[in-house]
């Protein structure tokens, strides 16, 4: 059916708020959805950080394989980033099958499962790092799914983004007052607790699913694969459309022919290599520098909690769409100062660029996260394009951690690989003016992939969004 230029009953102009899934006034998130994201979330990064802020100790208590400079330590580096990389299809792909609540909640029972294999033994510490790299993965891409199938408010994006954040900088920060309690390999294990606390929760508040999959549920079913937002490949994924009927999904359009998908995956994928390679070297480029490895590890936590208010308030930012091309670009610039500031800055003075370090790259972070709700027509484009960025982000960000280590070997110091951080973090600039400026993400009936879809609506126009129903706050 052909669509009038002009806003109609059924639907709303577009605009940031429509964008965001948010009806006049703004939307109502269900308490059980916030607790559960905020569980899913906080869980997302202790397993890394409380691993790398152990780099330097782990050759003591677990023996010469996992010492300074070894293999296995390279590895362990990037392995969960291979691991991100290589599942991200795996959430949605059991999402499909088994629902999202009950999906999350057993991502976050076999993390907790797998925290305490890596430390049974040093023969298990690469296989239990991977095993749980593929459920943070799980959890990781199915939280824009959450937030957009539960109205996509900003607020919401901001407080998961943040609790991630916080996870972060708690799994660094506790890593040595634990292990002077219970042992290092008690102190990475100790994380398993409030994953499988998480696991309980989140099957507690999800299982009812999303107000959009219950009003479904009364009228016809949806595609298969519909209520996931995934798919069955990175191909397929990308390849199937966005928008449908009523805000549903059709199968036209290609996220691969989509220049704002890319930049968003891209800029992903840089700022996430940045920030797992700042993770994995921090704590060792600072003991190299003089600091103890209880200072290190505090400097970590810092660098992840200084960014804990950015990373809640850019996805409010972003809520107001003159924001957007210029956020981006900042945060792009802003990391690279901060790359070329920290190798100069004196051990006393340290904590002042890890600072800047940490708010810009939080926001860099928030960012990314809340351009797949913000540049997306739907959930299920949310979703699909959560499972691209991830997936292809997180696979070029592997090669971070291993590259600046070898870096570090074959220059005998740290400049080169801050000098390449700092280069990556330009391109961020360009990647996140792209990411902005180009046409919404989704396919409209009649239209055409990664455009507002409408006929008579200028490419790059956002496209109007079906009403909320009053009761439910659902699309009709």
């Amino acid at each position: 059916m052909a669509h009038s230029p002009r806003p109609s009953a059924d639907t709303v102009p577009a605009s940031p708020q429509a964008l965001l899934g948010r009806r006049p006034g703004g939307v109502r998130v269900p308490l059980a959805a916030v607790l559960a994201g905020i569980l899913i979330a906080v869980n997302l990064r202790p397993a890394v950080t409380s691993m790398a802020a152990a780099f330097p100790a782990l050759g003591d208590a677990f023996g010469p394989s996992l010492a300074g400079g070894s293999p296995l330590l390279f590895a362990l580096g990037s392995a969960p980033l291979v691991a991100f990389g290589l599942s991200a299809l795996l959430g949605p792909w059991l999402a499909r099958r088994w629902g999202l609540g009950r999906t999350l909640s057993l991502a976050m029972l076999v993390l907790a499962a797998a925290l305490v294999l890596r430390v049974a033994s040093p023969a298990l510490m690469l296989p239990g790092t991977v095993l749980a790299g593929v459920m943070i993965m799980v959890g990781s891409v199915l939280v824009p799914q959450l937030v957009k199938e539960h109205g996509g408010a900003t607020w919401f994006s901001g407080v998961t983004a943040m609790c991630i954040g916080g996870g972060a900088a708690l799994g660094a920060g506790l890593l040595s007052p634990l292990a002077s309690a219970v042992g290092l390999p008690g102190a990475l294990a100790s994380w398993a607790v409030p994953a499988a606390a998480a696991a309980v929760v989140v099957h507690l508040a999800l299982r009812q699913g999303a107000p959009a999959e219950r009003t479904r549920s009364g009228a016809a079913a949806p595609a298969r694969g519909a209520g996931a937002g995934g798919a069955g490949a990175w191909a397929r994924s990308a390849s199937a459309g966005a928008g449908g009927a009523g805000g549903g999904p059709t199968e036209g359009g290609s996220l691969l022919r989509s220049r704002t998908a890319l930049a968003i995956a891209g800029y992903f994928g840089v700022q996430a290599m940045l920030f797992f390679t700042v993770t994995s070297w921090l704590p060792t480029f600072l003991t190299d520098r003089g600091a103890d490895a209880a200072a290190a590890a505090g400097l970590l936590a810092w660098f992840n909690l200084a960014g804990l208010p950015v990373g809640l308030a850019v996805p409010l930012l972003l809520a107001r769409s003159r924001w957007r091309a210029a956020m981006g670009p900042a945060l792009g610039a802003v990391l690279a100062l901060t790359f070329l500031w920290l190798p100069a800055a004196p051990l006393s003075a340290m904590a002042w660029p890890v600072a800047a370090l940490g708010i810009a790259q939080s926001g860099a972070f928030s960012y990314s996260l809340a351009m797949l709700v913000v540049r997306t027509a739907d959930a299920r484009t949310a979703g699909r394009l959560s499972a691209l960025s991830q997936g292809a982000g997180y696979t070029l960000a592997a090669a971070g951690p291993f590259a600046a280590g070898a870096l570090v070997q074959a220059t005998g110091g740290w400049d080169a690989p801050f000098l390449v951080m700092a280069a990556l973090a330009v391109a961020l600039t360009v990647l996140g003016a792209a990411a902005a400026r180009g046409p919404a993400v989704g396919v409209q009936p009649g239209g055409q992939p990664g455009t507002g879809g409408q006929p008579g609506v200028p490419t790059g126009t956002p496209p109007a969004v079906p009403a909320w129903t009053p009761d439910t706050g659902a699309r009709q």
